[in-house]
C-alpha cells in the first residue's frame, strides 16, 4: 500500500513510540488515513493481532461486521 508523505511521517514517528512503549494510540482527524497507517505499523511491528476501535455508526453504514485482514 502506498502512503502519502504525511502518513509515512506518522508511521515513522509512531513506530519509534511503539518500539519504546509497546503501545500506540492514533487519535487523528477523520479522513487522515488511520487505517492504512495502523496496518503499516502493525506489519512493521510484526503484530499478530490488531484492535481497531471506532464508533458503531462509522462501520458499514451502522452495522458492525466481522472483518479480518491478514497481515504480512
Amino acid at each position: 500500500m502506498t502512503l502519502y508523505d504525511y502518513q509515512q511521517d506518522l508511521v515513522t514517528q509512531g513506530f519509534e513510540i511503539l518500539k519504546e512503549k509497546k503501545l500506540l494510540l492514533l487519535s487523528l482527524e477523520m479522513r487522515v488515513g488511520k487505517t492504512p497507517i495502523s496496518l503499516t505499523l502493525a506489519n512493521m511491528y510484526k503484530a499478530k493481532s490488531v484492535l481497531f476501535v471506532t464508533k458503531k455508526k462509522v462501520v458499514d453504514g451502522g452495522e458492525v461486521t466481522d472483518t479480518y485482514i491478514k497481515l504480512g
